[in-house]
């Protein structure tokens, strides 16, 4: 794993469609986008009015093996980053946040079925 002070485009992250539109959430597992294998996905409901808004896959027992090992790889790889470096790259983080605080704060609206 390689952790940089980069803001790629296409990194996994942004390669996942429009969070407001009818959404399908996949699994990001070891940096991949991926569907689930332990049975179909399961919908989810808008709690305010009962829409459906889109599906959520389901992970299967080898997918969470992989996501865990991938999980301490990246702990490992973050853990070897200077503080300074760490702290740079939480701000970016943060930045990026503050950037797309409408849009996650209209999804989150949507998932937990509260006005805006």
């Amino acid at each position: 794993m390689t952790i940089t002070g980069e803001r790629p485009e296409d990194d996994a992250l942004s390669a996942q469609p429009d969070p407001l539109a009818m959404r399908n959430v996949l699994l990001l597992i070891d940096g991949e986008w991926t569907t689930g294998t332990d049975g179909p996905p399961l919908p989810i409901l808008d709690p305010a009015t009962g829409h459906l808004t889109g599906h959520v896959e389901v992970v299967g027992a080898d997918q969470l093996q992989r996501a865990t090992a991938a999980a301490q790889r990246g702990f490992a790889a973050w853990a070897a980053v200077a503080p300074f470096d760490r702290a740079k790259l939480m701000r970016q983080a943060a930045q990026i946040l503050r950037d797309r605080a409408e849009m996650i704060a209209r999804l989150v609206t949507i998932e937990q079925g509260k006005p805006l």
